[in-house]
């Protein structure tokens, strides 16, 4: 994709017009129409400026698709959250696992309470670590 494509993607996908773009980058709506038509380029500081609006990289946003670039950052935030839920849905349940166990030691076998003490805190730890 052009810097101009990639412009347009990005200043759709945040719901700015060109005209409240320019306003951000100090700039006239010309200007941004410009640049998204491949006729201009910003100087670099409007570059930068761009790229820390997008939250983009300037490569990205010059010469890269930023349309690619987005769908595979969603994809690996995805895989992230999927794993870390998946952590804590570990955690949680190993505390429940602990807890039964202590009480279950302690109705059943009589177990001191030190011992059940000693049984939550280690899974609580376990599941800290995790």
């Amino acid at each position: 994709m052009s810097f101009g494509e990639n412009l347009q993607y990005y200043r759709a996908r945040e719901g700015l017009t060109q005209e409240e773009l320019a306003e951000r980058l100090e700039v006239s709506r010309q200007s941004v129409s410009k640049w998204e038509s491949n006729t201009s380029f910003p100087e670099m500081e409007k570059l930068m400026t761009l790229c820390s609006l997008f939250q983009t990289d300037l490569d990205t946003l010059v010469r890269g698709d930023a349309q690619a670039a987005c769908q595979e950052d969603a994809v690996g935030y995805d895989r992230h959250m999927n794993a870390f839920s998946n952590a804590v849905a570990g955690g949680v349940g190993l505390i429940l696992l602990g807890v039964a166990a202590a009480l279950g030691l302690y109705g059943l076998a009589g177990i001191p309470d030190t011992w059940c003490g000693a049984v939550i805190l280690s899974a609580v730890a376990v599941a800290v670590a995790i």
